[in-house]
This record gives structure tokens, C-alpha cells and sequence, in this order.
């Protein structure tokens, strides 16, 4: 099941970072003890747009992988910084509890002590091509 499923992976990578695949069929694969193999597979493509932005293609963006970066403070720190995903959830709203009263309400202009399921789920689900600021 782990190599069945990696290699659905990589046909969904396949799929969002190559717009220029119009179909694709593998059949039969095979998947057992030994692994997974494609027996018989057929790609048909067709030339790129040159005005097409990444991921046009696609209903929703998947999530920016190419804006990941690592960086390093002053004090030698190593840090990543990255666009936020749904499972931060939790980070974030140990971020909000651990805020002082001040800082929340400059922040979210209310005395709330927590976020709401609501605000949690806005601030950390987005679409990343409408909802994410740019560099």
C-alpha cells in the first residue's frame, strides 16, 4: 500500500506541476508484495501557453512548496518560514492563548481569549492563489 500510494502522488505531482498533460492512462498497474510496476501507460501532451501562470490549470492551488525558505537570525537561529497549513492549527491558537491582553485586541480588535473554530479554520485553510499575500 506505501508504494501504491507513493506513486499516486506522484501522478497528482505530475498533474499540478505539468499543465501540459492533457490525459493520461496506466493501465494495467500492478501492485503486490514485490511493489507496484505500470505494465502499459500513454501520456498525451500538448505545447505550454506561454501566458498561463502556474497552476492555472488547476481549480485549487496546491500548496507553495517553492516558497518555503530557510533563513538564519542574528543570533545564528535557524528558521523556516513557510505559508501556514491546516495543521497549524493548534500552534496557532496556542499563539493567541499565549498573547497578552494588549496584543490580541491591537490584533484582532476584540478581547477574545481564543479563536473561534471558525477563525481558526479561515486563518489556516486557504487558497493560496486569493487568499495569500505575495513577495
Amino acid at each position: 500500500m506505501v508504494e501504491l500510494e507513493s506513486v499516486l502522488l506522484r501522478v497528482s505531482e505530475m498533474v499540478c506541476e505539468l499543465p501540459e498533460v492533457r490525459e493520461m492512462d496506466i493501465n494495467p498497474l500492478v501492485a503486490d508484495e514485490a511493489g507496484v510496476i505500470a505494465l502499459d501507460a500513454r501520456i498525451i501532451v500538448e505545447a505550454a501557453k506561454p501566458d498561463v501562470r502556474r497552476y492555472q490549470h488547476m481549480a485549487i492551488m496546491p500548496y507553495p512548496t517553492h516558497m518555503v525558505q530557510c533563513a538564519t537570525l542574528n543570533d545564528q537561529t535557524k528558521v523556516m518560514i513557510r505559508p501556514v497549513r491546516p495543521e497549524d492549527a493548534q500552534m496557532q491558537q496556542e499563539f493567541v492563548r499565549n498573547l497578552s491582553d494588549e496584543s490580541r485586541y491591537n490584533r484582532y480588535l476584540s478581547s477574545i481569549k481564543q479563536l473561534s473554530q471558525t477563525m481558526l479554520v479561515r486563518f489556516t485553510q486557504l487558497d493560496y492563489d486569493r487568499e495569500m499575500a505575495r513577495p
